[in-house]
């Protein structure tokens, strides 16, 4: 006995060997047009895929006389994200959501970054003593640039650390309304990856303010008599502008989502869902479906019942004969 992971994409009760189905549909095994199963093959790690494929390409057509069906293997590991094929190509497939919010995020990650600039540089006159003086008594210009960057980095592996607590904390809530099973594991890809990021974030955020307060000129500063550049003032502005921009942007998106999660969930589907009942035909309800349709009209309270061929949810056949 053995139990299938809950995160498993493949999710059954009972396994039964192939012979069984073909006994009942002897027509399915000699037939290579039929798309009704998916065949999985262990190979050995050593093997070549494009020598393995060059090898089972023309199998299809071989068998079938059509001249443009082929085989090609595709590892186990890519068939969830990367599901969609055009022409035999690789096309996408939930990876372009993978995709889209990872965009998504470093928009957010970059207003966050261009937030912090601003502030920092509307804020430089706390430091502007601070500055001074350490340059009167012999810092240079890389001393204040490490410090400034040095204290960035901190502030950003502090929020790191409170980002994970709160993943923690919203995880389980979160697998619930989603009715997913996300875990976070730390793995050292996963650490390389998060602290690479933070250093990165902590770079970009920190490097502009590192060299505008470090350029400050030591007697100025202590004199107090300092004049911003119009070259400071546009990178100010063209900060702002953009990170309100994307602002902008990122809220136009949430509502058209919402808008279209709204539609889903108000639009007239045809029929009343709450009224209908589905089940699969078993037994002998399919040697006699006439007789069983007609027995269950006669029930109080059923206006009428029917059949039909696939479900309501999009099951999939196909016949390429034709």
């Amino acid at each position: 006995m053995f139990s299938i992971p809950s995160i498993s994409t493949k999710q059954f009760d009972f396994v039964l060997p192939l012979e069984t189905a073909f006994k009942h549909y002897p027509n399915l095994k000699n037939n290579w047009n039929n798309s009704w199963v998916n065949t999985y093959v262990l190979i050995n790690e050593e093997t070549d895929f494009t020598h393995l494929d060059s090898k089972i390409s023309n199998l299809i057509q071989a068998n079938t006389g059509s001249d443009y069906l082929t085989a090609f293997t595709r590892k186990y590991a890519d068939g969830y994200l990367y599901g969609k094929y055009e022409n035999g190509v690789q096309a996408g497939g939930r990876i372009e959501y993978v995709w889209l919010f990872s965009i998504i995020a470093g928009f957010i990650i970059l207003i966050a970054c261009i937030n912090f600039v601003n502030l920092s540089t509307a804020n430089a006159s706390r430091k502007l003593k601070e500055v001074g003086v350490k340059k009167a008594i012999g810092a240079t210009q890389t001393n204040l640039i490490i410090q400034f960057l040095g204290e960035t980095l901190v502030m950003d592996i502090l929020a790191l650390g409170l980002a994970i607590v709160m993943v923690l904390l919203i995880l389980p809530q979160f697998n619930e309304i989603t009715s997913k099973q996300l875990s976070f594991n730390f793995d050292p890809h996963l650490i390389a990856i998060i602290f690479g990021l933070t250093l990165f974030t902590g770079l970009i955020a920190g490097s502009y303010p590192a060299f505008y307060l470090s350029s400050f000129n030591s007697i100025s500063v202590l004199k107090g008599k300092l004049a911003t550049s119009a070259g400071e003032l546009w990178i100010r502005k063209g900060l702002i502008i953009f990170q309100f921009t994307m602002s902008v942007v990122l809220v136009i998106a949430v509502l058209v989502v919402y808008k279209q999660t709204q539609l889903i969930q108000t639009k007239n589907l045809g029929y009343k869902k709450d009224q209908v009942i589905y089940f699969q035909m078993e037994g002998k309800v399919k040697d006699r479906l006439e007789t069983f349709l007609s027995e269950v009209k006669q029930i109080p309270g059923v206006p009428n019942a029917s059949s039909m061929f696939l479900t309501f949810f999009g099951d999939l056949n196909s016949t390429i004969d034709v």
